[in-house]
Parts: structure tokens; C-alpha cells; sequence
């Protein structure tokens, strides 16, 4: 064992550790107290802000949905009429111009070029639809 002012030493020294850590402890419970202030002051903006977005979000969504129900309707063209009714057309004739057998060729080419371009497109290619293809190119009714 030790003498007694060893064992007076040693002891000294541990109050100067509890001494060390009461004011690291003092330290930290102080930076811990000013990071909660911290903490409520922001919270206390964040409620200040979201009670004037809240309000105002929804006046926006709802204009956005007034703007949406009242938006006109837009007018469209069609090539079919809609006003008559097939039986009616039936008398009607379609006049009929003669075309070399150059230009029916090319009429065929250009069809068929319009036909794989919107296959490509759709990434659908059906096989009756090709068999119309060699077929309108070999008749050359146009």
C-alpha cells in the first residue's frame, strides 16, 4: 500500500477528473439547452410558415381545378361527315383520273413508306397489313 500522502495525491487527483468532467458535463448540458431553444425557435417558424402556404396551396388547387372545369372545349375536324348519313351518299360518285403506271407505282411506294413509318412508331407490324402492301403494289389500280 501506499503512504498517506500517496493516497492523498491520488485522491486529489480524482477530484480534479470529477472536477474536469462536471464542467465538460456543465458545458455540454448548456450547448444541449441552446440547441433545444434553437430547436422550438425554428419549429416555432415552421408552423408560421405552413399557416400561410397551407392556405394558400389551397387556393391555388382549387383555381387550378376552377380553370380545369371551365376550360372550353375544343372544336375538332374530321374528314367523315357527321351530319349525313351513309345511305345518303350512296348516289354520290367519285370522279376517277387516270394515272400512268409510273405514278401508281409511286402512289404505292409512298402509301407503303407512310404505313411502315407509323409501324415503327407503334412498334406493331401486322401481317395482313404487309400482305395489303405487296398486293396494292402489284395491282396498280391507283
Amino acid at each position: 500500500m501506499g503512504t498517506l500522502r500517496d493516497l492523498q495525491y491520488a485522491l486529489q487527483e480524482k477530484i480534479e477528473e470529477l472536477r474536469q468532467r462536471d464542467t465538460l458535463i456543465d458545458e455540454l448540458e448548456l450547448e444541449l439547452d441552446q440547441k433545444d431553444e434553437l430547436i422550438q425557435k425554428l419549429q416555432n417558424e415552421l408552423d408560421k410558415y405552413r399557416s400561410v402556404i397551407r392556405p394558400a396551396t389551397q387556393q391555388v388547387h382549387k383555381q387550378s381545378v376552377l380553370q380545369e372545369q371551365q376550360r372550353t372545349k375544343r372544336q375538332a375536324i374530321s374528314a367523315e361527315p357527321t351530319a349525313f348519313d351513309i345511305h345518303d351518299l350512296n348516289h354520290v360518285t367519285l370522279p376517277f383520273y387516270p394515272k400512268s403506271p409510273q405514278r401508281s407505282d409511286l402512289i404505292a411506294s409512298i402509301e407503303a413508306e407512310h404505313l411502315k413509318s407509323c409501324w415503327r412508331t407503334s412498334g406493331f407490324v401486322p401481317i395482313s397489313a404487309s400482305v395489303a402492301v405487296i398486293e396494292a403494289k402489284g395491282q396498280q389500280k391507283f
